[in-house]
């Protein structure tokens, strides 16, 4: 028997497609929805007695291999060593492509960092002196020790500069090599933060989060960049834990940030999961889907996150889930506070949740003037109609366009006559592929200016190659980016920063605050978009984008030096010409 074979006789498909998609026995097969393509009705069967899997509505099929080759995005052989991992199977590495065996030794060696790194960082928060702040600020934060051991919560102590870290000396002294400790993400870039580890659906680790304690520190939240392992529009936290509960309950709950998911699975929540560094995506309702279609939300109660909460319904409604919003008591910002100062209220309000219309309705009716006049009613209309031309199922669509009529006091036929407007506009955008598939980033880019200057944020140790290209000027004048520019080159002449906290810090002192939550936001989102950890890439890139930006400056003088030229000599002004050319001349130069 060889190595595959051996792994499938240790593995049952039934629990193996359980622990991703709910299954119901019928006969001889199980089914469920298909996890793999939008249906209602259950095509996707799985038999038992073969150890096969099937969906007729999409043609997908194979074994235990093939499926988790197709959920988590694997080759066969990372397929068939994550399965082996799980069920103690050793694999003959010789029985291997060279090509597969570089690829799955790769990912495990970047497994491997990122266990140590948890247990190295959860061991500092449980033992180590430096980490009283650490530990006071999770006990204030209302966090039990049985959480903080469940989920492996740690802490990075602070790192002086030019010294390595206890993580980075740890992993060097176990053989782990500079290169892979960047290709790892750089698990040792944290400097006193809250660690808050990361994981895939089968528990292995991919990545980390920090929170800072000290309020001065910038950002907030830093995360692992994208990795090999880690990609943030497809990571839930903790979903390897939240499954059973979503399954369990029919349902999932996302909120904000770690710390409301903790205290929601410290309250028994245990179906509550958040997005790790990144605004909801498509990608994260496409996984959620395998286990649940009911969704509530149970973002933060100010503007940013009533915000989310309406792109989030549109999101849900464009995949045909069923979403609902949790309503927190008045006086609670987010969940995290309601956790601390009245825990029993958090059930309460998980037996009061509104459904998606209801809650946009309701939303909608606060924040206009005069609800009942005229124009009231066409501006309530014009927040709640959106939602309702996305709900694919006639009878419930019909229900909430007489709701919205008894609310506006309208004919119903109105209504109606409205959606259908509505939905026109919403079935062309989907045609042009704007809404049924949303991206899976989050809609805000960056110019190639600001992202040039994110990768310096996020690598300072580039800028000893370029600090003195750094040219205001080659930015649009008084733009966010030229100030960001101009302060970053100050920083690098006063300072020399070595890493991002403290070029941050620096930078924090030339711009305000409206520029400082920019830039915060830019280094997040330049970490998203620019996936590459190898140091030579990125450094190339950064100077080839200061050399577009000089050739830019410069084609644009060129144009401009030319009309002024021609002007010049329209007007016979040949003493203007020659100071003109000299100009030219240098600026070639």
């Amino acid at each position: 028997m060889n190595d595959t074979d051996e792994v499938k006789r240790r593995l049952n498909i039934i629990d193996l497609v359980q622990s991703y998609v709910p299954l119901k026995k019928t006969g001889a097969t199980w089914k469920a929805l298909c996890p793999f393509h939008l249906e209602k009705s259950p095509s996707f069967t799985v038999n038992q007695d073969r150890q096969t899997y099937k969906c007729f509505g999409c043609s997908e099929g194979g074994d235990v291999i093939d499926f988790v080759m197709k959920m988590e995005h694997l080759t066969f052989p990372e397929a068939l060593q994550l399965l082996a991992d799980r069920v103690g199977v050793v694999l003959d590495k010789r029985k291997t492509p060279t090509q597969y065996a570089q690829e799955k030794d790769e990912k495990s060696r970047l497994y491997q960092i990122n266990r140590l790194a948890t247990e190295v960082y959860h061991k500092i928060f449980k033992e180590g002196k430096t980490a009283v702040e650490a530990r006071a600020y999770l006990a204030n934060r209302g966090l039990s020790d049985e959480t903080v051991a469940t989920f492996k919560i740690g802490y990075a102590p602070t790192v002086v500069r030019g010294v390595p870290s206890i993580l980075e000396r740890f992993l060097t002294k176990n053989g782990f090599r500079p290169a892979e400790l960047r290709q790892a993400g750089s698990p040792e870039r944290f400097s006193n933060r809250l660690i808050f580890p990361l994981w895939d659906t089968l528990a292995n680790p991919i990545g980390f989060t920090g929170r800072a304690l000290n309020p001065d520190d910038q950002p907030k939240y830093l995360n692992t960049p994208e990795t090999l392992l880690f990609k943030k529009s497809r990571v839930l936290y903790p979903l390897h834990r939240a499954k059973d509960g979503i399954k369990a309950t029919g349902r999932a709950i996302l909120v904000e940030g770690q710390m409301d998911v903790l205290l929601a699975h410290q309250l028994g929540s245990t179906e509550a999961v958040a997005t790790s560094g990144t605004a909801l995506t498509t990608d994260h309702l496409e996984i959620l889907r395998r286990y649940t279609t009911r969704i509530l939300f149970a973002f933060d109660a100010d503007s940013a996150g009533i915000e989310a909460t309406r792109k989030a319904i549109l999101l849900a409604y464009d995949l045909e889930l069923d979403p609902a919003v949790v309503v927190l008591p008045s006086g609670y910002k987010d969940l995290g506070e309601l956790a601390v100062k009245d825990p029993a209220a958090w059930t309460v309000a998980l037996e009061k949740v509104l459904p998606a219309v209801t809650w946009q309705l309701r939303m909608a009716t606060q924040i206009v003037k005069e609800p009942t006049s005229a124009v009231g009613k066409k501006q309530i209309a014009a927040q709640v109609l959106p939602v309702l031309a996305r709900i694919v199922d006639p009878i419930e669509r019909a229900h909430w366009t007489q709701v919205l009529a008894r609310s506006l006091g309208v004919p119903e036929r109105t209504v109606a006559e409205a959606l259908a407007r509505d939905k026109k506009t919403v079935n062309r955008d989907q045609r042009n592929g704007e809404t049924k598939k949303a991206p899976a980033e989050p809609v805000e880019r960056l110019t190639p200016e600001e992202m040039l200057l994110g990768l310096l944020l996020i690598h300072p140790d580039q800028l000893v190659s370029v600090a003195t290209r750094i040219e205001e000027r080659d930015f649009p004048p008084v733009s966010r980016s030229a100030h960001l520019a101009k302060a970053i080159a100050i920083c690098y002449t006063q300072d020399e920063p070595k890493d991002t906290q403290a070029l941050l810090a620096g930078v924090k002192k030339y711009l305000d605050p409206v520029e400082l939550k920019w830039v915060d936001s830019l280094v997040t989102e330049a970490e998203q978009l620019h996936t590459s950890a190898d140091e030579q890439v990125i450094g190339s890139e950064i100077r080839a984008g200061f050399d577009r930006l000089r050739d830019k400056r410069l084609e644009g003088g060129k144009v401009r030096m030319a009309q002024e030229i021609a002007d010049a000599e329209a007007s016979g002004d040949r003493t203007k010409v020659q100071q003109l050319l000299k100009e030219l001349q240098e600026m070639l130069k």
